[in-house]
């Protein structure tokens, strides 16, 4: 409690002398094995990384392209407060275009990076951050833009962090980030582009029509070989065939892994516990919500699920950067479990909402208050600055 106080009032920070010390054995690996990469992208990358001046530093870039997405979300929520509501088709345009150039600099950064020879734990860290939470505030606009409802966006949200999660995982016990051919963030991105595109012309009301009337109207496949599902529906199907597959192959990987490096299975599962604490303390809040949250308060259910995944993800990250054991044990990782049991025991509708909010709160906080702190201890450890690099 005494260190968690410490935390509290910032006198402490997150890393250790010896953990400060183990970044001298830092070294980045990954492979991307996206189709969409290797056939183009990566050309494309390279013809746009020749008109980005040697001054600019990598994470400046990354930062950037994350400002386009928080000008996203934040557009959203001015149209579409409850997430449901139709927005003009210029802003489902703006999406497409956001994450398309979020995207471009996503990739650049690195680039960048090692043309200038300034490659760093800090810049990889930065980095994936800045994804983790372009997962949750982009995904939230393709929930609008595929007109899911509350109850569908949620549950979709809480399947999409969990490949993302498992790949870092993976990471965690490998040492190297693999980005296999099934759900693949490159063509993720591409698809969400895509959808909001098509949302834009042919509008929300699109994906609700039936599989088999829009396959017979497009392809003229007949309509018995086809699945009575909305649309919609059929695209979510898809994407979690693609997420399961990565999921399976991210656990070969490391059931592998371990074995060559003697670690007991129910260890390297055990980092496993805080993704599904969080998924299912969270199904249980919202369903028993006695101020039906998950309907009336979506946003915030999404983005508080979405920042605890973030801040679980990021202390992953920065424990397998420093080279220390990664805890499942966080006062943090309590806060769903408040919500449940409010859910279960209490009755008050206006509590319950107000629970939500000040979790909310108090997430984006924490969050906010490790990211900072990180990025100082960083900064004066490796004598950098977060965004400008000067050449020795």
């Amino acid at each position: 409690f005494r260190l968690f106080c410490l935390w509290l009032v910032g006198i402490m920070g997150y890393l250790t002398p010896k953990a400060l010390d183990n970044l001298k054995y830092y070294k980045y690996s990954g492979v991307d094995k996206s189709l969409c990469v290797k056939y183009f992208l990566s050309t494309f990358w390279t013809f746009l990384l020749r008109f980005v001046p040697l001054w600019i530093a990598p994470n400046l870039i990354t930062f950037s392209g994350f400002c386009l997405i928080l000008i996203n979300f934040a557009t959203l929520v001015f149209y579409a407060p409850n997430l449901y509501e139709p927005c003009p088709p210029w802003v489902y345009l703006s999406f497409a275009a956001g994450i398309f150039v979020y995207q471009i600099l996503d990739n650049l950064d690195g680039r960048q990076a090692r043309r200038t020879g300034s490659s760093s734990p800090l810049g990889e860290l930065f980095d994936h951050g800045c994804d983790s939470l372009f997962a949750t505030l982009s995904a939230i606009t393709m929930y609008n833009a595929l007109a899911l409802t509350p109850t569908k966006s949620i549950l979709f949200h809480m399947l999409g962090i969990v490949p993302f999660y498992m790949a870092h995982w993976e990471e965690y016990y490998t040492g190297c980030l693999i980005l296999t051919e099934f759900g693949n963030p490159t063509e993720a991105q591409l698809g969400m582009c895509l959808l909001h595109i098509m949302t834009a012309i042919l509008g929300n009301g699109w994906w609700w029509q039936t599989v088999p009337e829009k396959a017979y109207q497009w392809f003229y496949i007949p309509t018995y070989l086809m699945p009575d599902i909305y649309v919609h529906t059929f695209v979510i199907t898809v994407i979690g065939s693609l997420f399961a597959v990565g999921c399976l192959l991210n656990v070969k990987v490391v059931l592998a892994k371990i074995k060559e490096l003697k670690v007991s299975p129910l260890t390297a599962l055990s980092k496993l516990i805080p993704l599904y604490s969080h998924v299912i303390c969270c199904i249980v809040w919202y369903v028993y919500s006695p101020a039906n949250i998950s309907e009336n308060n979506t946003i915030l259910c999404i983005v508080f699920l979405g920042f605890l995944m973030s801040y679980t993800l990021d202390h992953m990250m920065l424990d397998r950067v420093t080279k220390v054991d990664f805890s499942i044990l966080n006062p943090i990782y309590l806060l769903p479990y408040i919500g449940m049991i409010h859910s279960i025991i209490g009755t008050s509708a206006e509590w319950d909402v107000w629970i939500l909010r000040g979790s909310v709160l108090f997430i984006v906080a924490s969050y906010l208050h490790f990211v900072v702190n990180i990025v100082n201890e960083l900064c004066t450890h490796l004598k950098q600055r977060i965004f400008r690099w000067v050449q020795s």
